[in-house]
């Protein structure tokens, strides 16, 4: 039978798959996965595309996942550091530098989890500047947690970068993280492919063997070569046919073992096991026999290759195979061994004592939890929390087993491993004896379920822990109720378990803010989350009696919360400027100490905030930070927020089109009503965004559904903010009637002190509403009184609706001062499409308009959203370097915005830059 053709690459029926990944690689800047079983042939086709970048002039990196590392934290990383392409390269004082902080080495300068994946990021683009790079990565499935928590947040920031990443992995849909990416699924060959495949590089078979083997192979690469290797031994030793055709391919390389010495075999487990490295291999081999000698006889039946000092399997399945194959007295003995020969690497020593040990050891779980707390400063989270889960399986005491059992789910709660964390915490919850035990699993449970979108469910588990925690730790309790709280603000559901609860722990507990302030801030936060927009005097007080700095307190974490407490009650009542002053310390001071874990939190207040006050492109900086957060540690709703946040930012300044397909895409990810406020805030960034389009009638049934036909708000705090755009849309398309309703409710509801920001937004609303001779006086009100630059997104579109009315009103000259300066403000905060209906009045009103108009707002406008978020940064004085980092840009793509953004600015140095950014009051 004639041979098909390989294509020159030695991959046969792979043609088509090996074509697609070229494709995606030869952009550049691309992320792609081939999944398939074991054998299917992955490695090989990630080498022939290796091959061809690197024949294409691309620098090549390879790591692979080793099953027997996995519990290493960023063994992988720590290999991809230590590539020859990386030692050859002039990045070794940052590569150096990554390197002393995951191994450890560095331990007054524990790697800090952003930081950490932002200078890996500028490693590997400064790693080959003038070529591309592609990064191969294989067995992904055995890649080691903090390495790939790593590795995927880089590789999801590789786009318009020469960096690429090729990733194999056994798992049957995307890895972790890569959701976005590429996936390309290695199916079975064809008959004909398999039949050419066994010809080319199978031994010679009879037709009813090679039948029988490419039946059961069914298309497997690896399945086909290996069961026909041991079924053409087996007929050349007069063994029946088809009957010694294997059943598996672990089948095939098992029948190898018996034919080598005793001696061999056992030292193939010890590499089964977790020994590579020969140098310290060769101390298990006596003075007799060298380990040339014994690896010999395997090396000779193709199951092992020697590389340098590294020793290795040919195929994973082979290592699976003969580990498999030993008794469980055999593999104790062997890990035994391996913690004697490990002896000087602490971590790979204990986890060998731990799986040589199949009793509780005392001695091995305090070692683990040792291990434990040498993985979590190094940030290896996820191997930390399975070294404190082993140890507390290895822990005799029941209190002191609970307590490393606790710890586990601590450290795992940070990652998102929200399945892992309710298995632990209820075993907690059902089998402990400590009040305190119980209550801290469950907040942790809680904790998690709130950052898988299910703050629903968290709300419930989080009850649990109260009733504990009030005669245990009150400040604990406390904290553990302003969670409470904010889910309760999420999902509005339950208010009145929380408003129960509030006021047990008021009955009880310490709270006044002359005796425990953060208590006081804690409650604070409560009254407000429960009733936004109340504006209760006592509250308003505190806002403005209440100290800088938490009295008494010295941490910088207990001040950042007691500022993020106190910023979080001035958003929800409104008071924007002393919302923004304690929010922006509280997250200053959060990552200036480390203190991370509210962070994402006051983050997305803090975004809340920007985008209230028009502070636009601080709003996108804040919803950046909260993604890169929320990836690096695995907080799946902080992360959703972030999005919503720039794609609000985007419906009113950017792109509508895309803003409306992300906000589609987080609507499709979001499960109705359990992230009320979030779904109210989609709302709106659609209605905002469909706005922009001029689709007003689509924009009216958007923001229609924040509230219910009765007139009730979906969300007692986004609803109303949203009232003026809503009965401003309805006047658009000719429905005011429908609203008249809703402002009447929302009137009675807000009561004669609405405060500044409502009492304009209900102004501008009934102005829709009622007739001429009022709405006058009523637009006057909703644009002025204190605090003017406040809110001026809101401002601008209430001077416009009035310079609107008033052209209606046959009165242009009074209508032209209030649409020029509508037109102004919108510029200011690159509102275009507002600006083009405010200037599209102002010419319906008998002005002539310059479009070419070389004012500094009009040149600001000129630049894309990435050109003014990079002027913003330079502005502050961080260099091309730090900037890249932030954005996570290459430093030239930097310089090459900077570039084109002087010129449309018309300056030339960068302390021209900050005055134009002073002037224009953006950001």
């Amino acid at each position: 039978m004639t041979q098909r053709d390989d294509g020159g690459h030695g991959l046969l029926g792979r043609d088509a798959e090996l074509t697609d990944v070229q494709h995606h690689l030869a952009r550049g800047g691309q992320v792609v996965t081939v999944l398939g079983v074991a054998g299917t042939g992955k490695t090989s086709l990630l080498s022939a595309a290796a091959r061809s970048a690197a024949a294409g002039g691309a620098a090549v990196i390879r790591v692979q996942g080793r099953s027997t590392e996995t519990m290493l934290g960023f063994a992988t990383l720590l290999d991809l550091l230590d590539s020859r392409v990386a030692r050859e390269s002039d990045t070794a004082v940052l590569a150096d530098s990554i390197r002393r902080r995951v191994s450890g080495e560095d331990e007054d300068d524990a790697p800090e989890a952003l930081r950490l994946r932002r200078d890996v990021h500028q490693w590997l683009l400064a790693l080959e500047p003038s070529r591309p790079l592609l990064v191969v990565i294989d067995d992904l499935q055995w890649v080691d947690p903090a390495s790939w928590s790593v590795l995927s947040f880089v590789a999801n920031r590789l786009d318009q970068t020469r960096v690429s990443f090729l990733i194999a992995s056994r798992a049957d849909t995307a890895p972790p993280g890569l959701d976005d990416q590429t996936v390309l699924d290695l199916s079975a060959l064809s008959q004909t492919d398999a039949v050419a495949l066994l010809e080319r590089d199978g031994p010679a078979l009879d037709p009813v063997t090679r039948a029988a083997i490419v039946e059961r192979a069914a298309g497997n690469p690896l399945a086909l070569l290996e069961l026909a290797r041991v079924s053409g031994s087996a007929v050349g030793q007069g063994a029946p046919l088809p009957r010694a055709v294997p059943a598996a391919i672990e089948s095939a390389f098992a029948a190898d073992l018996p034919t080598l010495p005793s001696a061999t075999r056992d030292f193939l487990l010890l590499i089964a096991a977790g020994g590579n490295d020969l140098g310290v291999l060769s101390q298990a081999v006596g003075p007799a026999r060298s380990v040339s000698e014994l690896l010999e006889p395997a090396e000779r039946a193709g199951l092992v290759r020697v590389s340098g000092q590294r020793v290795a399997f040919r195929h994973p399945l082979i290592e699976s195979t003969v580990y498999g194959v030993a008794s469980s007295a055999q593999r104790l003995e062997a890990h035994a061994a391996l913690a004697d020969l490990y002896a000087t690497d602490d971590d790979r020593t204990v986890w060998h004592r731990a799986a040589a040990t199949d009793r509780p050891d005392e001695t091995v779980a305090a070692a683990l939890m040792a291990s434990a707390e040498r993985m979590q400063k190094r940030g290896a989270q996820q191997e930390a929390a399975d070294a404190a889960v082993r140890a507390a399986e290895l822990t005799v005491d029941p209190d002191l087993r609970d307590s490393r059992l606790l710890a586990g789910v601590s450290m795992s709660s940070g990652i998102g491993h929200v399945h892992k964390i309710a298995a632990l915490a209820d075993h907690l919850r059902r089998s402990s004896n400590d009040r305190l035990v119980r209550a801290r699993s469950t907040q942790l449970h809680a904790y998690a379920l709130a950052q898988t979108m299910q703050p629903a469910s968290a709300q419930d588990m989080l009850q649990a822990s109260l009733a504990e925690l009030i005669d245990l730790d009150d400040e604990a309790g406390w904290a553990a109720l302003t969670v409470l709280a904010w889910l309760t603000y999420q999902t509005c559901r339950r208010h009145d378990v929380l408003a129960e609860w509030l006021e047990r722990y008021e009955r009880t507990t310490r709270h006044g803010a002359d005796v425990h302030p953060l208590n006081a801030g804690a409650r604070a936060y409560i009254v407000a989350a429960l009733h936004p927009l109340s504006r209760p005097p006592e509250l308003l007080g505190l806002l403005e009696t209440a100290p800088d700095h938490l009295p008494g307190r010295e941490t910088p974490h207990a001040d950042a919360a007691y500022n993020m407490l106190l910023g979080a009650t001035a958003w929800l009542l409104d008071e924007h400027a002393t919302a923004h002053q304690r929010l922006i310390r509280a997250t200053d001071l959060m990552q200036r100490s480390g203190a991370l874990q509210s962070l994402p939190q006051a983050t997305m207040m803090l975004g809340q905030v920007q985008f209230d006050m028009g502070r636009y492109d601080d709003a996108r900086r804040s919803g950046r930070l909260m993604i890169d957060i929320s990836e690096a540690h695995g907080l799946h709703f902080y992360r959703a927020a972030g999005r919503e946040l720039r794609a609000r930012v985007e419906a009113v300044r950017g792109d509508h089109q895309e803003s409306l397909r992300e906000i589609d895409s987080l609507f499709a990810e979001t499960e109705p009503g359990q992230t009320v406020s979030l779904e109210a805030n989609l709302i709106t960034a659609r209605g905002y965004a469909l706005t922009g389009l001029r689709e007003h009638e689509a924009a009216y049934q958007q923001l229609r559904q924040l509230f219910a036909a009765d007139g009730t708000p979906v969300h007692p705090h986004v609803s109303y903010g949203s009232l003026g755009d809503l009965v401003a849309a309805a006047s658009r398309v000719g429905r005011v009637a429908e609203v008249v309703g809703l402002v009447r409710a929302a009137e009675e509801h807000l009561g004669d002190d609405p405060g500044e920001r409502m009492a304009r937004v209900l102004a501008r609303a009934k102005a829709h509403t009622v007739d001429d001779d009022s709405a006058g006086s009523l637009f006057e009100r909703a644009i002025t009184g204190a605090g003017d630059t406040t809110w001026p997104f809101e401002r601008a579109n209430a001077q416009l609706e009035y310079g609107v009315w008033l052209r209606r009103q046959k009165r242009p000259a009074d209508a032209r001062h209030h649409l020029r300066s509508a037109s102004q403000l919108f510029a200011r905060l690159g509102a275009q499409s507002w600006v083009a209906a405010a200037d599209a009045e102002l010419r319906a009103s008998g002005v002539r308009l310059d479009d070419d108009s070389d004012s500094q707002t009009a040149r600001w406008r000129e630049l894309t959203s990435q050109e003014r978020e990079i002027v913003l940064l330079a502005a502050t004085g961080l260099t091309n370097k730090e900037i890249a980092q932030t954005l996570f840009l290459s430093p030239r793509t930097v310089g090459a915005h900077l570039y084109h953004a002087y010129p449309k600015l018309g300056v030339t140095s960068r302390t021209q830059l900050r005055d134009v950014v002073k002037q224009l009051d953006v950001g």
